[in-house]
This record gives structure tokens, C-alpha cells and sequence, in this order.
């Protein structure tokens, strides 16, 4: 056990060194592997392959075809488009078996292949029949409302799996927000199920990471009243608390407070990313770019994910699309870093510059003109050269300048009344205006 553990820090910190560059192979790599493993009729298997012929189970076929998305934004492979166009008609085909995430597979279908086709069919289908109450879910004679069908996530996810419904509710609330359906409903059942969540019980992490993610998705703050959690009082403490679940390596825990090596799993470091960046990219930026760092050191030689990696419990087709997704939007998020200068100077160095997520922008310097010299950046910064690294927001800064008045009358000798100015900035005429300037301050 102890080689195995070894084996898999080394991997982390191996990869760690090369992750920028790589991120475009590894995301092309599992793109294409679930190009490979996907059905004749639009979905996959689960968790890995079935016999042909065998239909693809319709609840799955979200996260999976999300982290396919999130690749395809990344490599704009016509084959990764292709399977897309392949699920988006396995997705027209549903009408009373839609699963929450489909909402958040609908918009981002219609992102890549334009129009609203996808968007419409789960609006027509799912949530406008839900929003009056007249949805109904195959082989279930019940009229669902959007808060009975909630709640009946609530009520299903039970037992060993009763924290997976946060997770769930979560997930669901981001599909909603997606396609612009109504959202109060799934918006109360996350914030229900937080106060249910249990750190004793198994998925607590994940069911936790799926709650947050959610709520930060559509902006909407939670002071917990009741639960493991209660002690939270806003969505930052919430965060605070998930972030404290990842593991060295960069992997967060399956289970609630075992921060031990070995007992990383995919989905939850996967949607915890996804958490702590929609909470304040800025604020986590580190445990984002190591869980990042930890997802790309262990995907498998064949291009996919198991979600145990220490223990090995097999390649899984959701797994590797939601370690794509994670991947591949962080990938894409990039901030524009703007320069300018005041009076009395000039930015030598590249303004705007495009910079992805927690790079490095380039080298800029504010050079004042003659009788001037640099104050400082409207930040407060005073280094010059400026060069801005682990990028987590957008930046735009000033640079100031003021005029570099004679100190002594030395200053004005020779030809350094040129190098010198008034408190105004107005330049002198000759050395005899510079020192009488400096006797009289006129």
C-alpha cells in the first residue's frame, strides 16, 4: 500500500510541472476515448460497455456529454462534434425520462451548434410541464410539479446514497438556470438537503460540492440553519469547509474529514473545482489549480477515468465526462489584464493582454517622460516592471506619474533644468527660471 501511495504523489507532482501544456492532450485524449466508447444510438454505457443493441441508459448521458462539450470548446475536433450532434438527438429523443442535468447538456449543445433546438425541447417537455404541473415521468402515474419532483429526489436518494441528493438538487438547479426555466423550487430543495447533509454518512463531499456549486451558480447566498453545517453562515463558510476536504495530492476526499492519501475520488474533486470557482476563483485559486493538477495526473492510457484511482474500481464512462468537464472549462476561462498611463507618462509592454486562468501575464513597464518619474499603479502596487501572475480576475490599472521637482539648485545646472519641473508640470524656460524656482517656489 505505502509503494502505491508513493507511486501516486510522485505521479501528481510529475504532472504538475507540465500541466499547462498538457491540458490539450489530455483533453483531446479523453474526448476521443468517449468518441470510441460511444453507442449507435447518441449515449454510453454504463459504466464502461454494453452489448450492442443494448440501450444507453438516458440519466448518464449529461456529465458525459458536458465534459465532451467543455473538450470540444477546447480542440474544435470535428469528430468530438460529430458525437455531439449524435447525443443532442439521443437528448430530442426523451420526453418522460429527463434527468436534472439534462437542462445544463440542452444550453450547452445549442452554444456549440447554434440555434436553440435543444434548449427549446427540454423547455417544452421537462420543465414547462413541470412548472404546471402536468409532467410525468415514465411508469410513475404522478402529475409532477417542480417541488413535488424535487422532493422526490429528496425522498429516493436514502439510506447510504441520502447525501447524493444535494448533489443531485444541485446539479438540477444548474440544468434549470441553464435553459432560463424557473428556479425557486430547485433553489429551496438545495438549500433543504445542505441542512440534511450528513459528514458521517457516505457522499457528503460530493453532495456538499453539488449544493454549492449550484447556489453559486445562480447567485444565491445560504446561511445554514440546521445539520452538519449549521455552524456555516454564508456560502463562503460552506466553501470553506470543502476546500478543507482536499487531500495533498490535490484530490479531494469521498469522505467527509478522511483527508488521508489514497482516498481521492474523481466526481469529487471534479465538481468541487467546479464549486470553489463559482464561489471566487480568486479566493481558491490554489486548491482549483491543484485539483486541476491532481485530475490530469491520473487519467488512465486509454484516455478515460476510474473514480478510485488508489483503488482502481475500474474505468467509467461519467467519471471521465466529468473530469473533462472540469478540466475543459478551466481550460477556456481566460481575463484580459489592461495598462494605461496618466499624465507625464507611457506603457512600454503588451495592453490588453488575454491571460487563461491562473497563468502569468507579461511583463509591463510604466515609463514616465522627461520631468516625470512613476508614482504607482492604481492598485496600490509600486513595482515597475509589473508583471501579473496566477491570474484569477480581470485587471485594469492606471499608472501615475508626477513631476520631478529640483531638489537643489544642482538640479538646475548644466542642462538638468530640463530633466526638472514645476509642481504643475510646466517645464522651465532656462537654468535662471529653474533656480529662481527653487529660491521662491515662483
Amino acid at each position: 500500500m505505502l509503494t502505491g501511495l508513493i507511486t501516486l504523489l510522485l505521479l501528481v507532482i510529475t504532472f504538475s510541472f507540465a500541466v499547462g501544456a498538457q491540458s490539450g492532450t489530455v483533453l483531446k485524449n479523453g474526448a476521443d476515448r468517449l468518441v470510441q466508447l460511444q453507442k449507435a444510438d447518441g449515449g454510453w454505457a454504463w459504466p464502461l460497455t454494453s452489448p450492442p443493441g443494448t440501450p444507453s441508459p438516458p440519466n448518464t448521458i449529461g456529465p458525459i456529454a458536458k465534459g465532451l462539450a467543455e473538450a470540444y470548446l477546447y480542440t474544435n475536433d470535428p469528430a468530438h462534434q460529430a458525437a455531439l450532434i449524435k447525443v443532442g438527438a439521443f437528448l430530442l429523443t426523451k420526453r418522460n425520462n429527463f434527468s436534472p442535468s439534462d437542462g445544463y447538456l440542452a444550453a450547452t449543445l445549442d452554444k456549440i451548434l447554434g440555434g436553440n433546438t435543444y434548449t427549446n425541447h427540454v423547455l417544452n417537455y421537462f420543465y414547462g410541464p413541470l412548472a404546471a404541473g402536468t409532467y410525468k415521468r415514465s411508469g410513475d402515474a404522478t402529475l409532477y410539479t417542480t417541488e413535488k419532483y424535487v422532493n422526490r429526489i429528496r425522498t429516493v436518494r436514502s439510506g447510504s446514497q441520502a447525501n447524493m441528493a444535494a448533489w443531485d438538487i444541485g446539479i438540477g438547479l444548474v440544468g434549470a438556470a441553464s435553459v432560463g426555466a424557473d428556479t425557486s423550487a430547485w433553489i429551496a430543495g438545495t438549500k433543504a438537503k445542505i441542512n440534511e447533509l450528513d459528514g458521517n454518512n457516505y457522499y457528503a463531499v460530493i453532495g456538499l460540492a453539488g449544493a454549492i456549486y449550484g447556489l453559486a451558480f445562480v447567485h444565491e447566498d445560504f446561511d445554514p440553519t440546521a445539520g452538519q453545517f449549521a455552524s456555516a453562515s454564508n456560502l463562503t463558510d460552506l466553501a470553506n469547509i470543502l476546500a478543507g476536504n482536499q487531500i495533498t495530492s490535490g484530490g479531494f476526499t469521498w469522505w467527509f474529514n478522511y483527508i488521508e492519501a489514497g482516498e481521492e475520488a474523481i466526481q469529487e474533486t471534479a465538481y468541487s473545482l467546479l464549486a470553489l470557482y463559482a464561489v471566487s476563483p480568486t479566493t481558491y485559486l490554489s486548491n482549483i489549480l491543484r485539483a486541476r493538477d491532481y485530475l490530469i495526473s491520473v487519467q488512465l492510457s486509454t484516455g478515460g477515468w476510474e473514480n478510485y484511482p488508489f483503488y482502481h474500481d475500474g474505468e467509467n464512462n461519467e467519471v471521465t465526462g466529468e473530469a473533462l468537464w472540469a478540466i475543459g472549462f478551466l481550460a477556456q476561462e481566460k481575463y484580459k489584464l489592461t495598462y494605461t498611463a496618466g499624465t507625464g507618462g507611457t506603457i512600454s509592454g503588451t495592453s490588453p493582454q488575454t491571460v487563461y486562468y491562473g497563468n502569468s501575464g507579461s511583463q509591463v513597464t510604466a515609463v514616465p517622460a522627461t520631468g516625470y518619474h512613476f508614482v504607482s499603479w492604481s492598485d496600490g502596487s509600486t513595482t515597475n516592471p509589473r508583471t501579473d501572475t496566477n491570474v484569477s480576475a480581470n485587471i485594469t490599472v492606471n499608472a501615475s506619474f508626477a513631476p520631478t521637482l529640483p531638489e537643489t539648485k544642482d538640479s538646475c545646472k548644466n542642462s538638468g533644468w530640463k530633466n526638472v519641473l514645476r509642481a504643475d508640470g510646466s517645464a522651465f524656460k532656462n537654468q535662471g527660471d529653474c533656480i529662481q524656482y527653487f529660491n521662491t517656489g515662483k
